[in-house]
């Protein structure tokens, strides 16, 4: 992205150049001009784009290492206790049951701790 920018820098000062030599008229250089930036002001909007993703995957990762370091810790457990249930969950979200179908379903979240809400386990 970085190359494109620099790219698009060059572009618009070759297009500033050709304005200033007659080589393009005042209407085609804003043209250009407007394109250049709107493709400049895109490619900012996808870096920071990216940099919130990669921020995000970032803390999750370190989330994820401080859960497993916990759970290391507890290699040993022999049962489920309210407290090690306590050391692993943040917190648990229940939502009310569908009743439309058989068997009833009901939505449940689990929270870990550092890491939040897994989607998906593979």
């Amino acid at each position: 992205m970085d190359k494109r920018q620099n790219e698009l820098r060059k572009c618009l000062a070759t297009a500033y150049e050709d304005k200033v030599k007659g080589v393009i008229d005042d209407e085609t250089f804003v043209l250009l001009s407007n394109q250049f930036k709107k493709e400049r002001d895109q490619l900012k909007e996808e870096q920071q784009k990216i940099q919130v993703e990669f921020e995000a995957a970032q803390k999750f990762q370190d989330g994820l290492a401080r859960f497993k370091r916990e759970v290391e810790g507890q290699a040993d457990i022999r049962f489920l206790t309210r407290d090690i249930v306590g050391q692993f969950i943040d917190w648990i979200a229940v939502y009310p049951a569908d009743r439309s179908v058989r068997p009833y379903r009901q939505k449940i979240e689990i929270h870990y701790h550092f890491i939040g809400k897994i989607e998906k386990i593979l």
